[in-house]
This record gives structure tokens, sequence and C-alpha cells, in this order.
């Protein structure tokens, strides 16, 4: 799921050079590693800044609505798996 997703993003966020969001999106290993990061909650650059707050701006709601579904499916699919690992 990450991986397909990364290069979803990497296709979608890593072609333009916006402000803090091409850096962690031009390529698929990076893509991958922001990807997982944003999964567990951290979403931000190195000083800080919010990437997805950037990509709003950018990229209009759309793209917001699609980061809300893949947060939405990697936490769910995670505890699933952990639920399914201790039960």
């Amino acid at each position: 799921v990450i991986y397909f997703m990364s290069l979803l993003f990497k296709e979608f966020f890593g072609k333009a050079q916006v402000e803090h969001v091409y850096t962690h999106f031009r390529t698929v290993p990076q893509s991958m590693f922001t990807s997982f990061r944003c999964a567990f909650g951290d979403c931000s650059s190195s000083n800080g800044v919010p990437i997805f707050e950037h990509v709003l701006d950018h990229y209009g709601p759309s793209a917001g609505l699609f980061y809300c579904f893949f947060v939405f499916t990697v936490s769910v699919g995670i505890m699933n798996m952990i639920a399914a690992i201790f039960v």
C-alpha cells in the first residue's frame, strides 16, 4: 500500500518544484520514506513546516482528500494487522 501510494505521490507532487513539497516527493525512495512518516503522523519537513499544508495550497482540496484517504487506509490496515496478530 505504501509503495503504491508513494508512486502516486511522486507522480502528482514530485513534478512541480513547489517549496517544501518537491524535496520530499522527487524520487520514489524519498516519496516512500515521506509516505511512511506521514502515515504515522510525522508529516513535516526538517524545519517543522507541515508538508501537506503546502500541498493543499498548491494542489487544492482534492489532494487533501487523497492524503486523508491514504492515512485512513494505512491506519486502519495497520491496526487490523496488529489486532490479528495479538488476538
